[in-house]
């Protein structure tokens, strides 16, 4: 019975966390939920790189390329369904979690791990806004350079773990370059460890050692586009374009604004890592009194990796909800912390000891509020498994509209910012340039929206379909009459020089069909 135990309480463990995650990623359940625009243009992408398409010369975006071949790899697995991106974010926030929780676990102890667990994916939920962002999958990498960390601490150092935190370095950057906040603070925290204990070598050595991982995985990236022969175009589209992504403000105003924001965002979740925070600094003295170096080290981690994670998320000026993400593996330790630091060690140790009923009623708190939303899992796999027929996935109407009035071969345009009608209707769009007129003012933008204009008139979408959320002051609709209700919305839109010239070709040679849930549908004439 004793051998049977351990594995029980491991089995509880992996059931909670399992039911946490995919309660959170309800929100992104292909059955009921359409993607979001970020989401459904990796998906989109993902399925170009599917088709042999090449990324960011046959479709171009501004992202790290890692993102892409991640929805590519999932697509891959769903055999084309969008189920198989909800399976491998899946995966990627589990393991996160999982991660998360034996670190806060092992520190801490069961019931403090699961308060940070908990309220890190309740902050998830806040942020993920229909899920498939860049930070979604940071997570996995952040935790898991965590527990390497930490496990070095805990045990003798090993290089492969400090080259393994190279490589999730190096995988954050290849999603994108503002998330790799955790790394950099591990690497922040054994240079400064090194010189409080005067072992400048071993630190440089182990600094090395995360270099190298970073350096291996570049360059094996690297190798693969100089192959297929778009290094220079990855480059420039997922890095160097994102200098001029910025809005113009300056740092201390931006990071005012960046800390309001996720202040309104993450709301009260926020208190108990804050409080987290500030007892951190206790813990340092008595770290520092005692001379407990995996103390200390794992303190000055905290105390220097949410603060960098603040300046990151900030870098932009643009403060979008996903951003915020990458905050999450700090408000997790940090809540633990503050959990461990007012409980009486004493009902921390009956829960502790308890670990079994103690993770039956959590996972029956879990289950019983939230049955509707299992039950809409239970009628979703119900479906894959027996009853194709009905539907495994939702189809948005202008989708449907568009695969029953335009033949597989056939391009369509969607205007707005939303790919992922394209993924749904299983229509191509006629040009790569799927972000204008969003484009922002860089030394490759005038280029793009040239190649927008040319592959409009070249390629001859059969339809147009005018996607623009009349909330959203980012694009203007393609109808004048409609556009001149946006108003004031778009007074910071910065239209690009050719914008009158692509709407006097659509006007010239297309004309409105149909209305469908107030989307325009614009055919080509003949």
């Amino acid at each position: 019975m004793r051998k049977v135990i351990p594995s029980l309480i491991v089995a509880l463990q992996v059931l909670l966390l399992g039911l946490m995650v995919a309660l959170v990623l309800a929100q992104a359940n292909p059955l009921y939920k359409m993607p979001n625009s970020d989401g459904g243009l990796f998906m989109y992408m993902g399925q170009q790189i599917l088709k042999g398409k090449l990324l960011y010369v046959d479709m171009w975006d501004h992202k790290g390329p890692l993102i892409f071949y991640i929805n590519a790899f999932g697509l891959y697995l769903g055999q084309g369904y969008r189920w198989g991106v909800w399976g491998t974010e899946f995966i990627f926030v589990f393991f996160a979690s999982f991660l998360g929780f034996k670190v806060m676990q092992k520190k801490w102890g069961l019931v403090a791990a699961l308060f940070g667990t908990y309220l890190w994916l309740l902050g998830f939920e806040k942020l993920m806004r229909g899920g498939n962002f860049t930070e979604d999958y940071s997570l996995l990498f952040n935790f898991t350079a965590i527990y390497l960390f930490w496990l070095n601490m805990q045990k003798n150092s090993r290089w492969w773990r400090l080259f393994l935190i190279g490589v999730m370095l190096s995988l954050n950057f290849l999603l994108r370059a503002n998330n790799i906040g955790v790394e950099l603070s591990i690497v922040a925290v054994i240079l400064i460890s090194g010189h409080l204990d005067k072992e400048y070598q071993q630190s440089l050595k182990k600094v090395l050692w995360i270099a190298t991982g970073s350096l291996f995985t570049l360059v094996i990236v690297a190798i693969y586009f100089l192959y297929i022969g778009t290094f220079e175009e990855m480059v420039v589209a997922g890095y160097v374009y994102n200098f001029f992504y910025s809005d113009e403000t300056n740092i201390l105003a931006g990071l005012i604004a960046s800390l309001v924001r996720g202040r309104k965002l993450l709301g009260y979740i926020l208190v108990p890592s804050l409080l987290g925070f500030l007892i951190l600094f206790e813990k340092l003295y008595e770290t520092f009194q005692y001379q407990n170096r995996k103390n200390r080290n794992f303190y000055f981690l905290l105390l220097i990796g949410w603060p960098l994670e603040m300046i990151l998320s900030s870098l932009s000026g643009r403060n979008y909800a996903h951003y915020y993400i990458c905050w999450l593996p700090y408000i997790a330790i940090l809540s633990a912390l503050f959990f461990d630091y007012i409980i009486s060690p004493v009902v921390i140790g009956k829960l502790q000891k308890h670990a079994i009923i103690t993770l039956s009623i959590a996972i029956l708190l879990l289950v019983i509020p939230n049955n509707a939303i299992l039950n809409q899992y239970q009628e979703a796999f119900s479906r894959i498994l027996v009853n194709r027929g009905a539907g495994i996935e939702y189809i948005h109407p202008v989708a449907r509209y568009i695969r029953g009035n335009t033949s597989p071969s056939d391009t369509v345009l969607v205007w707005g910012y939303h790919p992922a009608i394209n993924l749904m209707a299983k229509r191509d769009s006629p040009t790569g340039v799927l972000l204008y007129p969003m484009l922002v003012d860089s030394p490759y933008t005038e280029e793009m929206n040239a190649q927008f204009l040319q592959n409009l008139i070249e390629n001859q979408p059969k339809l147009i379909v005018d996607m623009v959320n009349p909330d959203n002051g980012r694009i203007p609709f393609i109808d004048p009459v409609l556009r001149e209700t946006q108003g004031k919305k778009l007074d910071r839109f910065q239209p690009p020089p050719n914008l009158d010239r692509v709407f006097n070709y659509i006007f010239e040679n297309y004309h409105v069909e149909t209305i469908i849930n107030d989307v325009q549908i614009y055919r080509i004439n003949n």
